[in-house]
């Protein structure tokens, strides 16, 4: 089972030095960025975004196998 998989987030709206905020399905997400895979920019008008499994289940979040 791989370890990331592929989400997608419809707006970029702020980070902090450990975490970034996405609007995804609507809602409001915080994601670590150690859950976030290393050298991937966040382009303010949404886009794709490889983060680990786990955090996808723990925020109950929809993903794509990569």
């Amino acid at each position: 089972m791989p370890r990331y998989v592929e989400i997608e987030y419809e707006e970029y709206i702020r980070e902090t030095g450990s975490a970034v905020l996405l609007v995804i399905d609507g809602a409001e997400v915080w994601l670590p960025f150690s859950q976030i895979e290393d050298g991937q920019d966040f382009d303010p008008d949404g886009g794709s975004l490889s983060v680990t499994r786990w955090i996808c289940e723990q925020k109950e979040l929809e993903f794509e196998e990569l």
